[in-house]
């Protein structure tokens, strides 16, 4: 259900893919919640200026470096 989203390039999919990412990582399933991250990354990238709102609250939520690595 999921992985049209990144393709379809809607901008509107960024806090959908945002906020499944969420959940995911609320349960410990850090590998989806990882690739969802980087789904709406994607879109991000394509769709928004280089210093939207979004594209800085999309990273600055979902720091998964320290947190993958513990």
């Amino acid at each position: 259900m999921f992985d049209g989203l990144a393709e379809d390039g809607s901008k509107d999919n960024i806090l959908t893919l945002k906020s499944y990412t969420a959940c995911h990582k609320k349960k410990g399933i850090f590998d989806e919640a990882m690739t969802l991250f980087k789904k709406a990354e994607q879109v991000a990238e394509r769709e928004l200026g280089e210093n939207h709102e979004w594209k800085e609250n999309l990273k600055s939520v979902f720091e998964f470096s320290d947190e993958m690595s513990a």
